[in-house]
């Protein structure tokens, strides 16, 4: 009957859509009115679709998707059935309508109707059940030398039973020498097959594995220690298994492989059964430190920094100063306006070492970085770069300067410094070409591209981009690379090219998905071209971040100071500013505050003022960003366009006339485009308020270019603002 169909298709109006697995062969064969396509599993990316389809779009936590994407192996049969018992189970439950973990996240059982099929087959294998179940314990996929070597069959007989699970396809083949690679179809008849063992066979079976890797695959043993590791482990020899995740751990970050580095330290640490804190123990703590620089957002740093310290208390009072001291060396990148306790560490390490020691610079040029971004103070930062520079090149470090001239560098920007950060890091690029240092070459980048672009450097500041961009990816370090995609994301946005924009955020957003730098940029992106329903999407990505954490002058309270009220008057709906002011007066009222922080909670305040958000200190706030004018913040919004707002308010027409030509200046001279749009049309509805006779010409032609700009662009909320005062003003 198909046959037929297939042959009337070409003169009947008929579309037949035929699915069959690919060892069916059909009767009809091919004709050039057919097409034929192979339908591949599931990407990852489809996987978390279908899960989000099944759930009713509600998210199930990152660690459950994670599994089922692992264990489906991307076919949908194996995707619903995995989903549709983690949401019937209790494993999880509803939040906000959202799923939510109700405990530790155990290894997801098979659902019963995949395992009774599962179990079936495997007992109809009868004779050759053992060696399937062996294989299972060696993993997903296994080599015949290791099968041979812990099989109790002889060869010839081993080979048949492979054989015959591949006749049975219950494994695949690759390779036909005694170099082949077996890898089971599935991996949920993997763990049908494991989990058919005993208990106690299981662990005799991963206890022999361990004792022949160790004893006749020593290539194995140095290139995948975790395969060791993860025998014993299995095998209940937990103590033997320390030192083999420990090397793993080690192996992992020096491939820059940090998310697996952190799993092995802490299965090490899991592992260990040490009652006090030994010299293993110890540099455990200092290996999982190192992981979690590589894998936390900023404002988890200080997760990395405890694990320092307790690696550093041990050294340091066992005698082991040298070690206790390249601890304290170890280069974080502090989180402006956050405290970590990193100082301390700093400052107590200086006391072991000679003041005028190469060691004391390193130490000095960290010191300088912690207590300006942490602790908020400038001037002793400074002390401590000038002698870390003075002991470099006494010394004749070229490393230790670079690195220094780029922290000082950083600390500059934080201060609003911009002209001071842009000499520092333009000497540590300099000089930087001369060594070969990344993460002293992307810090200073870094700096630069953010101080261009605060003084109208947009060009200069685009060659930078892409030079860090280049050097993050040879760093390889996830916030750098993250730091390095939000740069080109910036100046995207800045000339008003949305498309690349969205595309270097969503680069960035896939290393560090709770990036608030980010997702605020990309609330206000969409929010411009006015998709509120995206916006809104990633404004409330920012503010759950901003739930997580403590309120202070950290990175995501002052982005949500200023990002609030800029979508709020984007969208002309206000929406959080409670939330905004909250955060802002938090920023405002820290003494450790970076100045650059305060000036962006200052901004939000006057955004706020100026849509008449229950302000009452419009002068105030007029006066105490009057020492930023002539700067674009980092979030895209020109200080002098918002003192001609805030002027405006207060009846000062002359100052905000002036704030407000020096804004298009600012915006026409840098290539500004977008916030040029919006300074024409604020300036318009200065001279409107003030509406004396020369003021509606000049006012027109505002509102011209304005129209011309957000046209160009699909600033859509712009368009109708500026349509809608145009039409104020023909009448």
């Amino acid at each position: 009957m198909l046959g037929l169909l297939v042959e009337q298709t070409p003169t009947t109006n008929v579309l037949a859509l035929l699915g069959f697995r690919p060892e069916f062969t059909p009767l009809w064969g091919s004709h050039a009115y057919m097409t034929p396509m192979l339908l591949n599993r599931l990407t990852r990316r489809l996987s978390n679709q279908m899960v989000g389809r099944l759930t009713g779009g509600r998210n199930l936590p990152e660690e459950i998707i994670s599994q089922v994407a692992a264990k489906s192996d991307g076919v949908p049969l194996f995707v619903e059935e995995l989903t549709r018992m983690v949401v019937e189970s209790d494993l999880v439950r509803l939040v906000d309508d959202q799923y939510a973990l109700t405990g530790s996240l155990p290894e997801l059982a098979i659902p019963s109707t995949l395992q009774d099929s599962l179990t079936a087959r495997l007992d109809r294998l009868s004779s050759v059940k053992e060696s399937v179940q062996l294989a299972a314990v060696l993993g997903r996929e296994f080599d015949f030398e290791l099968i041979r070597a812990v099989s109790p069959l002889d060869e010839s007989t081993l080979l048949s039973h492979l054989q015959h699970l591949i006749d049975t396809e219950f494994l695949y083949l690759r390779g036909r020498s005694l170099e082949t690679t077996y890898r089971f179809k599935h991996a949920l008849i993997q763990d049908a097959a494991y989990a058919s063992l005993l208990r106690s066979t299981r662990q005799q079976y991963h206890h022999h594995v361990a004792v022949v890797l160790e004893e006749h695959f020593a290539d194995v043993v140095a290139t995948q220690p975790e395969l060791v590791a993860h025998h014993y482990t299995e095998a209940g020899l937990i103590q033997e298994a320390v030192p083999y995740w420990h090397q793993a751990g080690e192996r992992a970050l020096a491939t820059l492989a940090h998310e697996e580095a952190r799993i092995y330290f802490l299965r090490a640490l899991a592992a260990n059964k040490s009652p006090s804190v030994d010299s293993e123990t110890a540099a455990l703590y200092f290996g999982l430190g190192r992981a979690l620089v590589g894998t936390l957002e900023r404002h988890q740093l200080q997760e990395a920094v405890v694990n320092f310290s307790r690696a550093f208390d041990n050294y340091a009072q066992n005698g082991y100063e040298d070690i206790a001291v390249a601890i304290a060396e170890y280069p974080i990148f502090s989180s402006p306006g956050r405290s970590t306790g990193l100082a301390d560490l700093i400052h107590q390490a200086l006391t072991l070492v000679p003041r005028e020691s190469i060691e004391a610079g390193r130490l000095l040029c960290r010191d300088g970085l912690a207590v300006g971004h942490e602790e908020g103070q400038y001037t002793d930062a400074q002390q401590a770069f000038a002698q870390a520079v003075e002991i470099a090149r006494r010394k004749d470090d070229l490393v230790l300067e670079v690195s220094t001239m780029a922290n000082a560098a950083s600390v500059d920007l934080f201060q609003n410094q911009f002209e001071e950060a842009l000499r520092n890091s333009g000497i540590a690029i300099e000089l930087g070409g001369l060594v070969d240092d990344l993460q002293a070459e992307v810090t200073a980048r870094y700096v630069a591209i953010n101080s261009l672009l605060a003084i109208g450097g947009l060009e200069r500041a685009k060659t930078h981009a892409e030079a860090m961009l280049i050097a993050a990816e040879k760093l390889r370090d996830r916030y750098w690379l993250t730091t390095a995609y939000s740069r080109m994301e910036r100046i995207s946005r800045l000339q008003g090219d949305w498309d690349s924009a969205r595309a270097f955020n969503n680069q960035g957003l896939e290393l560090l998905a709770q990036d608030t730098r980010l997702l605020a940029s990309r609330a206000v992106i969409e929010c411009e071209v006015g998709d509120y329903a995206q916006s809104n999407s990633y404004l409330n990505r920012v503010l759950e971040v901003m739930r997580l954490i403590e309120s202070g002058p950290n990175v995501p309270y002052a982005i949500g100071s200023l990002v609030i009220p800029m979508i709020s008057r984007i969208s002309g709906a206000p929406t959080e500013l409670a939330v905004a002011r909250s955060a802002s007066e938090a920023v405002i009222g820290s003494p450790i505050a970076p100045h650059l922080f305060v000036t962006w909670a200052r901004t939000g305040l006057a955004l706020m003022e100026s849509m008449g958000s229950e302000g009452r200190a419009t002068n105030e706030i007029y006066r105490s960003l009057e020492s930023s004018r002539g700067s674009l913040l980092i979030t895209a919004i020109l200080v002098d366009r918002v003192l001609g707002l805030l002027a405006a308010i207060l009846g000062m027409y002359d100052q905000a006339r002036k704030h407000f030509e020096d804004a298009l200046a600012f915006c026409r001279n840098g290539g500004y485009r977008p916030e040029l749009a919006w300074t024409c049309c604020d300036y318009a509805d200065m001279l409107r308020s003030r509406d004396e006779d020369e003021d509606r010409g000049k006012a027109n032609a505002l509102l011209d270019e304005s129209l011309a700009i957000s046209s160009d662009l699909g600033m859509r909320p712009l368009m109708e603002r500026v349509l809608s005062r145009r039409e104020i003003l023909g009448t």
